[in-house]
Parts: C-alpha cells; sequence; structure tokens
C-alpha cells in the first residue's frame, strides 16, 4: 500500500466485531478504517473506540511497528487472535466435564482455530494484494470457520462455571418465562435443540436484536445456519471432542451434565449486554 511510513498500534484485544463486540470479554480483532476500506475485513470506526476505552479489554497490548499509510489516510488497528485463559482450572468441572477433555479441548482444539484464524488472515492479505479473487472467496469461508470457532469457544467457557447449575435469575429469568412459558419448558426445548443438531455443531440461546426477544438455534459446524443479527447469551458446544471422552456416543448424558454447570451469572450479563447495546443498531428507525 502506497504512502509514507505511520505507526501501528498492535494489540491483543478483548472484543470483536458484530456481533459478539457487544458482550463482555469476547476475545478478536479491532480493524479501524477511516476514509478508507478493507473489503471483508472485520471494522470498527476509530471514533468508537476512542470513546470506549474498554473496548480494547484489560489485557490489551501496544507495539509500535511500521505500516503504509494510504493517501485516503487509511488507519488500520490490527491484533492476532489468542487464546483466552480459562476462568476456572481444567479439573474444576469435574465430574461434569473431566481435566482430559478441557485440557485437550481449549489448549489443542481452541488454540487450532486460533492458528487458523491467524494463518487466514496473512493468506489474505496476501491474495488481496495478489488480486486473488477466486482465492479471496476460498479463504473468506476458512475465516468463517475458524473466526466462528475461536468466538463460539470464547464465550462457551465463560458460560461453565464450577458454581454454575439451578435456574437464571433476574430480567433473564423473566424473559426466558415469558418467551418460553417455564424455565423447565425452556431447558426441554434446548435440550432437544443439542441433541437435534447431526454431526458437529452447537445450540444455542440468542438475543433476537430485530425482534427483540430470545430465540433458541441450532448452527451446524461453526457459524452455518445462524440468523443474522442474533446475539449468543449461552452457548453447548455438541462437537463430539467436547465429550466423546466422558460421554462416549451419549450425547443425551453430556447434555443433561451441561445443566449442573451452567453459568447464569455470565448469561445474564451478556442479555444485559445484548439488549443495551443491539437496540436500534441494525434497523433504524
Amino acid at each position: 500500500m502506497p504512502g509514507a511510513l505511520a505507526s501501528r498500534v498492535v494489540a491483543d484485544l478483548e472484543t470483536s466485531h458484530d456481533p459478539s463486540s457487544v458482550l463482555p470479554d469476547a476475545p478478536g480483532r479491532l480493524m479501524c478504517v477511516i476514509g478508507g476500506s478493507n473489503p471483508g475485513a472485520p471494522w470498527l470506526p476509530l471514533s468508537r473506540m476512542k470513546s470506549s476505552p474498554s473496548l480494547l479489554g484489560s489485557s490489551a497490548r501496544r507495539y509500535d511497528a511500521e505500516v503504509s499509510a494510504a493517501p485516503d489516510s487509511e488507519v488500520e488497528i490490527m491484533a492476532k487472535y489468542t487464546l483466552p485463559e480459562l476462568p476456572y482450572d481444567y479439573s474444576a468441572l469435574e465430574p461434569h466435564i473431566s481435566a482430559t477433555i478441557m485440557e485437550l479441548h481449549h489448549s489443542k482444539h481452541h488454540q487450532t482455530y486460533v492458528n487458523g484464524a491467524n494463518t487466514t488472515l496473512d493468506l489474505l492479505a496476501e491474495a488481496r494484494e495478489k488480486g486473488d479473487f477466486a482465492n479471496i472467496n476460498r479463504l473468506q469461508k476458512d475465516l468463517a470457520f475458524n473466526l466462528g470457532g475461536h468466538t463460539n469457544h470464547s464465550i462457551f467457557w465463560t458460560n461453565l462455571s464450577p458454581n454454575g447449575g439451578d435456574k437464571p435469575t433476574g430480567d433473564l429469568e423473566s424473559a426466558i418465562d415469558d418467551q418460553f412459558g417455564s424455565f423447565d419448558a425452556f431447558r426441554a426445548q434446548f435440550t432437544a435443540a443439542a441433541l437435534g443438531v447431526q454431526g458437529s455443531g452447537w445450540a444455542g440461546l440468542f438475543w433476537d436484536s430485530i425482534g427483540e426477544n430470545l430465540v433458541i438455534q441450532q448452527f451446524f459446524d461453526q457459524q452455518g445456519q445462524i440468523v443474522a443479527g442474533t446475539v449468543p447469551i449461552l452457548l453447548l458446544d455438541v462437537w463430539e471432542h467436547a465429550y466423546y471422552l466422558d460421554y462416549k456416543n451419549v450425547r443425551a448424558d453430556y447434555v443433561k451434565a451441561f445443566w449442573n454447570i451452567a453459568n447464569w451469572d455470565d448469561a445474564q450479563k451478556r442479555f444485559a449486554a445484548a439488549r443495551e447495546k443491539t437496540s436500534g443498531l441494525l434497523v433504524l428507525s
């Protein structure tokens, strides 16, 4: 990219672009573009970043590096995706999920998605520079898969807690009762969604920012079939690597165990943030 050398800020961010930027502690990559464009990349106005310093997260680290400044004053603030630390020990969720599964799931499977996302970003940059549009299309699919895996798992870890279980309280409890009739009815529908995923995928409770209500969704692999404009509140990974060493092929036992470690405090925070920060965001009045 032509232009004089400028300063580039590289940060390990704990937020990402739509939709997870509205969620607390959602890791990701922040891209600020001013007076320019970067097709296909996550982006966020610099003015919003300046007015919302919390977007950088507590672990943000900045470094000076060289970058070319475009004639149209394009400025990029980029970060490599990183594996988040768990808020508990690998053994903390036993007997519901073993330490063996947690260590493999977090340090191996999740790390693979992080590595895949970072590698794909580098390959996308090369393809864009060369104008290799066919390869760009393929790599965008790879990025969606790997970044989906990174985002989903980052939410999933905080959706679990050794002190979890029981039922939601407060506004989330009321919203669940209003939408599903009762917590028991919600739990039955969520369980059915988790058991009904064919092959690899997820079940989740989402906030529909357009309809302004809660919805249960199944999605396949890491992002297939997910409805635009919905924000994850509570996710359950039903890929076999999430449970097979403990429960073999009996997914139903794994889903049943999940309810003992579901972190409703985290879900309540995500629900409150989703309602507040997405109101009027997609459909302008």
